[in-house]
């Protein structure tokens, strides 16, 4: 209602609908800080009132590519909400080899001030959501990326924490002396459920994943997901039962010979 009010005191005799909708964003803005400025956005987008409006993220002379993004799952007592979003994405602005970096930005659209560099390549993201207590008095976004090692790729895990924008330092996922590459990542409850590629050079490849918690200790041993097609593009999603309220995973594939016409879908759920 205050926003209502409130928004009221931008418009003009001839205010249009778009003009009624840019006025409460202005409102909540003014008053709340722009906390329910996405919310506000999506739903006049939704209705063909606002246009989605680009903005740039990350700009350098140099080739960016492959972004993902999560946002902060904060639960207080009252409400489910994310205080900011984060980007990651390929950068090559330092030539070689190429780099992961990550931006935050706000519900509102405006970015948090400073990038973050990360020593991997082709990022997935994801935020468990968390209650604010101390230890975890934070949020924290795992980013999971590839490193090459040697002749082979393996994959690699950090930390970054939402406020202050720091990494926790980079740990190892799967390291063999075969390639692991596409990793994708989500969460939901403290669980971090991760995938990849493992292709182990002979004509085949497969699945592995691994449970990961918000201190960075692996839930378990990893699991295989091993079928007898090629499996490749894994992709990972999160939700919880509207009912029971339990957690599972979905992760889905793409698999068959390498050709256009010889690919098929698939997916698994996993418990947390």
């Amino acid at each position: 209602d205050r926003i209502v009010l409130q928004s009221h005191f931008y418009l003009t005799p001839g205010a249009t609908f778009r003009d009624g909708a840019l006025a409460l964003l202005e409102a909540d803005q003014d008053i709340y800080g722009g906390a329910d400025v996405g919310t506000i956005q999506t739903v006049f987008i939704n209705r063909g009132i606002l246009s989605p409006i680009p903005f740039a993220v990350g700009v350098a002379p140099e080739n960016q590519r492959r972004p993902a993004v999560s946002y902060d799952r904060t639960v207080t007592s009252d409400r489910f909400w994310g205080r900011n979003l984060m980007t990651v994405w390929n950068d090559t602005r330092n030539l070689s080899p190429e780099e992961v970096y990550a931006r935050r930005v706000h519900p509102s659209g405006q970015l948090v001030p400073g990038e973050l560099s990360l020593a991997m390549a082709d990022p997935d993201v994801a935020c468990a959501p968390f209650q604010p207590i101390p230890p975890l008095a934070e949020p924290r976004f795992l980013v999971a990326g590839t490193r090459s090692i040697g002749a082979s790729t393996d994959i690699y895990g950090e930390f970054v924490r939402d406020s202050s924008f720091v990494s926790t330092g980079s740990f190892p996922i799967a390291q063999t002396i075969v390639n692991e590459t596409s990793p994708a990542v989500d969460a939901v409850g403290s669980t971090y459920l991760l995938a990849w590629v493992v292709d182990d050079g002979t004509g085949s490849a497969f699945l592995r994943y691994q449970r990961i918690g918000q201190d960075s200790t692996f839930l378990g041993p990893p699991g295989t997901l091993a079928f007898p097609d090629y499996m490749q593009d894994p992709a990972v999603g999160a939700g919880r039962d509207p009912v029971s309220g339990a957690g599972q995973f979905l992760v889905a594939w793409s698999q068959g010979v390498n050709l256009p016409a010889g690919k098929n879908l698939a997916g698994a759920f996993h418990q947390p």
